[in-house]
């Protein structure tokens, strides 16, 4: 599905050949277009995006997804900015985590972005 017109950003494709600096770029950019005469946002992060190797704490499993190291590349740029208001986190299933340690990752990701 189309994303809003005038955001001035589309679809992620060809991840393959982009940078981690590129997907900073792109976590920027979207904070800006969001953030654009005093806007304020609120970041909804449903970890279905992620890859179902990288992140198999999920309910909707998926290949292809986002890598945890791609995930917070976009998501820093997004967590930092003084226009974000607040964020949810959906889609975490720990039951599916036995050892914790998508837990773990997920905590350090959120820690190290929201609180930095």
């Amino acid at each position: 599905s189309p994303l809003p017109a005038g955001m001035g950003f589309s679809r992620i494709e060809y991840r393959d050949s982009l940078r981690h600096s590129d997907l900073e770029h792109l976590g920027r950019s979207i904070a800006s277009e969001l953030t654009a005469g005093e806007g304020r946002f609120w970041l909804h992060l449903d970890l279905d995006i992620l890859d179902e190797e990288a992140f198999p704490a999920t309910d909707y499993l998926m290949p292809d997804g986002l890598s945890m190291p791609e995930l917070r590349a976009i998501f820093a740029p997004l967590a930092g900015s003084e226009g974000l208001i607040g964020v949810n986190v959906t889609c975490f299933n720990p039951e599916k985590d036995p050892d914790g340690s998508c837990g773990a990752a997920l905590v350090e990701m959120l820690e190290t972005t929201l609180i930095a």
